[in-house]
C-alpha cells in the first residue's frame, strides 16, 4: 500500500505539469487535506453503489478502552444483568453513507464476541423485548461508542471506514507501548484503482483552485489599478 508521502508526491507531481507558473506552490498539508476530501468522497460514492469496499480502505482500533459509567449518564437504561460501557475517549470521525456510519465491525479484543450495531434512540424499547433486550451490542452518540454487554469488556476492537487517516493512525497507534511514526510514513489507506482516481481528481482540482484564484486576483489588480488611475 502507498503512503502518505508517495500520494503527495504524486499529486504536486501531477499538478505542478498542470500549472506552469512560478508562484505555485501546494504545502504538504494543503495536498494531504485534498487528498483526504477527495477520498473519502470516492469511497462514499462507491458505498452507495452498492459496490463492496476494499479491506484496504478500511481501518481498525485494536484496543479500544472501555470505561464502565455511571446509569446518570447512560442514554438509556441497562436491562437486569447487562452493563451499558462507553469508550474513555471520542472516537475520530467515521465516514457515512446512506445516513449510517461506515462500520465493518466491533468484536472482543480475541474476536470471540461480535457486538451488532443498534440506534441509541431505539435502545428504550428494546429494553422490554425478552428475545432483544440482552443482546451484545453497540450505538455510537455524541462521538462514542456505548456498548451493551453482559460483561465489562475493559476493551474492545473497532474497525470502520475513517474519514481522516492520521487521527485514526494517532488514535490506535500512539500509545506508550506503540511510540507514533512519521505521519508521512503512514500507509494512505485506499485501494489501487480508486486510488490512482483520487490522485488524479486532488491534482486537477488543486490546479482549479489556484487558477481561479489567480485570474480573481489579476481581475482585482486591474479594477485597483484603473479606480487609480480615474
Amino acid at each position: 500500500m502507498q503512503t502518505i508521502r508517495e500520494a503527495i508526491q504524486r499529486v504536486l507531481s501531477l499538478a505542478s505539469r498542470g500549472v506552469q507558473s512560478s508562484d505555485f506552490r501546494l504545502t504538504r498539508r494543503h495536498v494531504y487535506s485534498k487528498l483526504k476530501t477527495v477520498r473519502e468522497r470516492l469511497i462514499v460514492q462507491e458505498y452507495k453503489k452498492n459496490q463492496k469496499i476494499s479491506q484496504w480502505s478500511y481501518q481498525t482500533i485494536n484496543c479500544l478502552e472501555m470505561i464502565q459509567i455511571p446509569l446518570i449518564e447512560c442514554p438509556c437504561v441497562p436491562p437486569l444483568g447487562m452493563y451499558i460501557l462507553r469508550s474513555k475517549f471520542p472516537i475520530p470521525d467515521i465516514m457515512t453513507g446512506a445516513d449510517a456510519h461506515i462500520i465493518q465491525g466491533v468484536t472482543s479484543v480475541d474476536y470471540e464476541t461480535k457486538y451488532d450495531e443498534t440506534q441509541w434512540h431505539t435502545k428504550k424499547y428494546k429494553k422490554g423485548n425478552k428475545y432483544t433486550s440482552t443482546n451484545t451490542d453497540f450505538f455510537i452518540k455524541d462521538s462514542y461508542i456505548y456498548l451493551t454487554s453482559p460483561r465489562k469488556p475493559e476493551r474492545i476492537t473497532f474497525s470502520a471506514l475513517g474519514a481522516d487517516p492520521v487521527e485514526w493512525y494517532n488514535f490506535s497507534t500512539c500509545c506508550e507501548e506503540n511510540p507514533c511514526i512519521n505521519i508521512l510514513d503512514m500507509p494512505f489507506p485506499m485501494e489501487g484503482d480508486l486510488f490512482e482516481a483520487a490522485v488524479e481528481l486532488a491534482s486537477m482540482e488543486l490546479v482549479q483552485t489556484f487558477v481561479k484564484g489567480a485570474i480573481e486576483d489579476k481581475t482585482s489588480n486591474t479594477s485597483d489599478d484603473a479606480t487609480g488611475q480615474a
